[in-house]
């Protein structure tokens, strides 16, 4: 009997570390693609090309092929030439459109020379699929969206003969929004800007046979900004590989690491891991902690890993509330090194103004810290007052120092608030139980096309 060909997995994604960096989106789609890849899946990866400064793609198995897609003006030989910050929203504006769909093209393109038996597109990627696949955005930029076609295909068979239904037979979409904050934008400019994202986003979700929402909480704002059944939401969170985390501390490292940050005499260590970003609640936190001075012990400390371009504006406001003894920011560091660092720390601090998931969040849990955290995205799923950490409404400096001040009151669980954080993340967070999610929802799906 001859032994089934392995599933084929599409995962499109703008970025993937380690090659891009490691954000949020990029981590998620590589514990995504690794994930299945150690299931047997054969999976190909659609994203830009490798930053040759960062570590090479990854290609666990022999099972993952990698397609570079030009992402910025080496996407066209007449885009304009601006000095325009990586991923920021002029960046975006201007390059994101043209990628996804050349993305989209040539996914599109190798569906129909081959099997593929699901396309999984993490975020804007899934607007150009969506737009070669005949229902998606057609204006410049993402444009507006039109009528879904649905999922009622013929067979490969039948459309290889039949231009005209080539489109129709393509395999069907999943959607991962990540933290939709396209949506979330606190000023009308950075609003008008996201506009063309909002509609790719909706444009995708309309025409995908699933959208995953990463966080129960965030299932009914899904469905609602997106504009789709509830039905049609499923809910598997972002993870992390708990194992892999763990083979990272060496007690060697934690150590050097603690006197090159001036650690060891810190009655109190806080550790933030954030893009200097505003969404991240940065200024917040510093206006938090600078109204605790009392409350705080003498020597504590706050350290704010990560880079953007609120540098410059958390160091003025951290020397003028002569907070600068207390507040290091160390800029991005590796995982090795972030993750020994964080077995220094006594509690993680998580202010965003809006989130999504929240991989920092587990991170931290993972090594056994309790979490003060604000009510956004998907926190309130791992932040469980009483349980593993303390929330606060986002936004609210007094709040958060509220928050931050309960926690000091009861130092004492901090141990069992830590315990506790960990076996969570270990029995839903963990990618082996999500990979074995994301396997159900492909044969579901794939049961109900067939």
């Amino acid at each position: 009997m001859d032994t089934p060909p392995p599933l084929h997995i599409v995962v499109a994604s703008r970025a993937v570390a380690p090659q891009h960096g490691f954000g949020g989106l990029e981590s998620a789609a590589a514990h995504h693609l690794r994930g299945l890849a150690r299931r047997g899946v054969r999976v190909t990866v659609f994203t830009q090309p490798p930053d040759p400064a960062l570590p090479p793609p990854e290609d666990p198995g022999g099972l993952v092929a990698w397609r570079a897609i030009p992402y910025g003006p080496a996407s066209s030989a007449r885009g304009p030439r601006l000095p325009l910050r990586r991923n920021s929203i002029p960046d975006r504006l201007l390059h994101y459109g043209v990628f996804a769909r050349a993305l989209g093209r040539a996914i599109a393109d190798l569906a129909r020379r081959e099997r593929v038996d699901i396309v999984h597109a993490h975020g804007l990627t899934g607007a150009g699929y969506a737009r070669a696949a005949g229902s998606g955005p057609r204006a410049a930029g993402f444009g507006e969206a039109i009528r879904p076609s649905g999922h009622r295909a013929p067979s490969m068979r039948s459309t290889a003969r039949d231009p005209r239904l080539a489109a129709h037979s393509l395999p069907p979409l999943v959607l991962n929004p990540h933290g939709l904050e396209e949506f979330q934008g606190r000023n009308w400019a950075k609003a008008v800007a996201y506009a063309p994202f909002r509609r790719g986003l909706r444009a995708a979700a309309a025409a995908a046979a699933a959208v995953i929402a990463t966080d129960r909480a965030m299932r009914a704002d899904v469905a609602r900004r997106l504009r789709i059944p509830p039905e049609r939401v499923a809910t598997i969170p972002n993870g992390v590989d708990v194992a892999g985390l763990d083979a990272l501390v060496c007690p060697e490292r934690v150590r050097a690491l603690r006197e090159r940050y001036g650690l060891a005499a810190a009655p109190l260590t806080l550790a933030t891991v954030a893009r200097l970003e505003r969404n991240k609640g940065l200024r917040e936190a510093v206006l938090a902690l600078g109204g605790l001075r009392d409350r705080l012990p003498p020597g504590w400390r706050w350290l704010i890993v990560g880079a953007g371009g609120e540098e410059a504006r958390l160091r003025a406001l951290i020397a003028r509330r002569g907070l600068d003894r207390h507040i290091t920011l160390t800029g991005p560091l590796g995982d090795a090194d972030l993750h020994n660092l964080l077995e220094s720390a006594d509690l993680l601090l998580v202010p965003s103004l809006y989130e999504g998931s929240s991989l920092a969040a587990l991170e931290g849990m993972v090594h056994r810290l309790p979490v003060v955290a604000t009510a956004v995205g998907g926190l309130p799923d791992k932040v469980r007052p009483g349980g593993t950490g303390f929330l606060a409404p986002p936004g609210d400096p007094a709040a958060l120092a509220a928050a931050l001040a309960a926690a000091l009151d009861r130092c004492a669980d901090w141990p069992a608030y830590g315990t506790r954080a960990r076996a969570l993340v270990a029995a839903e967070f963990d990618w082996a139980t999500l990979t074995d999610r994301y396997l159900d929802l492909y044969a579901a799906l794939l049961s109900r096309r067939r």
